[in-house]
């Protein structure tokens, strides 16, 4: 469970409730940081201070806060290793300190152990989630609609030794899909877009594509008569939930939440006195379900503190109150979120794909 120690707990969310708001994941979308402003705002970057950009992506997020203060000691930290690149252009263009470090959240403790810092030793500390623009405009990794490359879809990058998405469409049974499509995609289609998935493999042989499984999805999905209601490709609630599944994102984040409580510093340790600052940008409601309940326990433990930051934390907490179970136990919370499917069952899912290959 999180505890006071973190001390000023900030959080942006982006939901996307149903198919008019939910963004378009085959878009073609500039290289921009979301909200970038608004971070360097909110976690008010102080001379040699220590910042940990846990979705450093292609850098746009640490490159803003360098420019609000050059002094911060920067640690980039992302599971897809492309990140590497932009991390030694931006070491190039600023001559920054800024130390990279590749994996999930999961594996933070590990890489902060090996780069030299500990628990209550950072002060900033923020989480873009989700897919980046440049994984959704690379033909090669899957996670657009209408390319004809493989469904890959993991964030590890070819190398890695995870599932795909390919594997799990042409593994699982139609029930199994389902439970996938409806939990972490929250699509009302979800039996019906399994069926289909089903019936194509055992008449025209396994779906391999992205463009494939989009065609497939488009058959069984009804549209809106009128097209201007909806600019969201149906295939977007199954894609992303195909994403969470194979590389196991919403256990990520609890462990990434859970992580940030352990390294910001208390506000005693802190050289000036703010304490430790988490920013959190979320873009669905299973995301920002998770980060809320983390949230509204912290503002509920320091209630004392009277900011503005704690007061946006204290008005979402109360927002959500009768949600916000707290973060107790990884399994307990993901079961209330997805009661269908419970970590053992995503073990045993993952586990029937790997025996099955």
């Amino acid at each position: 469970m999180l505890n006071p120690r973190i001390i000023r707990s900030l959080f942006h969310t982006t939901k996307w409730h149903n198919h008019s708001s939910l963004p378009d994941l085959n878009q073609t979308v500039p290289h921009v940081p979301v909200m970038c402003n608004e971070v360097v705002r909110l976690l008010n970057p102080q001379p040699n201070e220590v910042f940990l950009d846990m979705t450093f992506g292609a850098g746009g997020h640490t490159q803003a806060m360098l420019d609000a203060n050059p002094s911060l000691q920067c640690f980039a930290m992302d599971r897809d290793p492309e990140f590497l690149k932009h991390v030694e252009r931006l070491r190039g263009k600023t001559n920054c300190h800024l130390i990279p470090m590749l994996g999930p959240f999961s594996q933070l403790p590990v890489l902060g152990e090996t780069h030299g810092f500990h628990p209550n030793t950072v002060d900033m500390i923020l989480m873009d989630l989700g897919v980046s623009s440049m994984q959704l405009d690379d033909p090669h990794r899957g996670f657009g609609f209408r390319h004809s490359s493989r469904l890959d879809m993991r964030m590890d990058g070819v190398v890695s030794e995870n599932i795909t998405a390919e594997e799990v469409l042409n593994t699982l049974e139609p029930a199994d899909l389902a439970r996938i499509f409806k939990c972490y995609g929250e699509e009302r289609y979800a039996r019906r877009i399994a069926n289909a998935i089903f019936e194509h493999r055992h008449t025209l042989g396994p779906v391999r594509t992205a463009k494939q499984l989009s065609d497939i999805i488009n058959s069984v999905v009804p549209r809106p008569s009128d097209r201007s209601t909806s600019s969201t490709n149906p295939s977007t609630r199954v894609f992303q939930a195909l994403r969470i599944f194979i590389n196991d994102e919403l256990n990520e984040l609890c462990a990434g939440l859970e992580l940030a409580e352990r390294l910001l510093r208390s506000p005693g340790q802190s050289p000036t006195g703010q304490g430790g600052r988490l920013v959190v940008i979320s873009f669905h409601s299973l995301e920002d379900r998770l980060v809320k309940w983390a949230l509204s326990n912290t503002a509920e433990l320091i209630a004392n503190q009277t900011d503005n930051q704690l007061s946006l934390a204290k008005q979402l907490a109360n927002r959500t109150e009768k949600n916000a179970v707290g973060l107790h136990r990884r399994q307990q919370l993901l079961s209330q979120l997805a009661p269908e499917k419970s970590c053992e069952e995503q073990s045993r899912l993952r586990w029937k794909i790997v025996s099955a290959t």
